[in-house]
């Protein structure tokens, strides 16, 4: 079978989608069938530094003509398939499939306009809300296969009247996951806790919340506990603002990891934080999670209540889960407390995920293209 992927990243850009999308492929290939992938950028945490919204809105325009272009050149395919970058992409690849008569697929990163209009980004009922919509959910009936990321956003699909299958994103395959956790032996009870959030930093991401419990615990327990916050996003710079209007003392900024020093960093960490605003549940899913759960240190997951998330980490060892209001900073001060005054709860059992583990999503997600 010939399949064409499309997004706004391909490798060798360092993009999420990109490395997914990319990973993908190589695994397509490798069942026999014939792949090419399509990408109109090269350059992600570039363009997510560039704040002008006319540049923006400027840059996703060309990316949108340069795909179609791109799609209605290639040689034709037996299914194409695309994901969510550039902005409303399905609808582009909905309108090249259909001039060329092809099979089309689309895994959702996220649900749009939905989750724009949650994020406060357009007005709900404006001009681009309704149009978008209309266009989204042709490309969404057009599909002959729509992925979402989780249940919740499956169910928001179906809700619409659109059938999805799940699958969730992995990890990346190319990751050099260590022997044995070798950082157990740096722990001890002299220093301070170290909470980790890692990765981008979005509009999606609860970080109000980290920033008060942090001060909370400074009051409480000055010079035992320090957050971390490694990456960027755009609500990085209004998080060090609030940070410094809150004088925190242990609060550190760091830049993102390069990928072969990010498993390394997770590792010398005690916590591993996740969030999501509430607004967003099913809308998108916190792809962090994704090389986080194969690490063996206790995850703080802050987020929307009775989740798909939450109830995918249940079951895993010293994980919290607690939603966004009004007691959260204290939930997460009292839980980041007890888990510095119980340091063997931080040091979970640990053995490198297999490939056959790792693979299970792909897996999955090439029954649910071809099958």
């Amino acid at each position: 079978m010939r399949i064409l992927i499309v997004n706004r990243f391909m490798p060798p850009d360092e993009a999420p989608t990109s490395v997914l999308a990319g990973e993908l492929a190589e695994h397509l290939r490798q069942s026999g069938h014939e792949v090419e992938c399509i990408a109109s950028s090269s350059d992600y945490r570039s363009g997510k530094a560039k704040s002008s919204s006319l540049h923006r809105a400027a840059g996703e325009l060309m990316s949108h003509l340069v795909l179609l272009a791109k799609m209605l050149v290639a040689p034709k395919a037996d299914l194409l398939l695309c994901l969510s970058s550039p902005t409303c992409l399905a609808v582009t690849a909905a309108l090249a499939a259909c001039l060329r008569r092809q099979r089309f697929a689309h895994w959702a990163m996220d649900v749009y306009p939905e989750v724009a209009v949650r994020l406060g980004e357009i007005k709900e009922g404006g001009l681009v809300h309704r149009i978008t919509r209309t266009l989204m959910h042709w490309a969404y009936s057009r599909a002959d296969v729509l992925v979402a990321l989780d249940e919740d956003m499956q169910a928001l699909f179906e809700k619409n009247g659109h059938t999805a299958a799940v699958c969730r994103p992995w990890t990346p395959l190319a990751l050099q996951w260590p022997s044995e956790d070798s950082n157990i032996a740096r722990d001890n009870p002299d220093r301070p806790l170290q909470w980790v959030y890692s990765g981008n930093l979005g509009r999606a991401h609860e970080w109000a919340v980290l920033l008060e419990a942090q001060k909370l615990l400074e009051t409480e327990a000055p010079g035992e506990f320090e957050l971390v916050f490694q990456g960027g996003g755009a609500n990085r710079q209004p998080a060090k603002l609030r940070a410094e209007e809150l004088d925190l003392k242990n609060c550190q900024w760091a830049d993102y990891a390069p990928k072969e020093a990010l498993l390394g960093s997770l590792f010398s960490a005690d916590v591993l934080v996740a969030t999501q605003n509430p607004v967003t549940q099913g809308l998108l899913w916190p792809s962090k999670l994704a090389v986080m759960r194969h690490i063996p240190r206790p995850i703080l997951w802050i987020g929307p209540e009775n989740s798909a998330v939450t109830a995918e980490l249940a079951d895993r060892p010293s994980t919290a889960a607690i939603s966004v209001g009004p007691q959260a900073a204290r939930q997460v001060a009292d839980w980041l407390i007890s888990m510095r005054q119980a340091q063997g709860a931080r040091q979970l059992k640990y053995s490198p995920p297999s490939l056959a583990e790792l693979r299970r999503p792909i897996d999955s997600l090439e029954e649910i293209l071809i099958g």
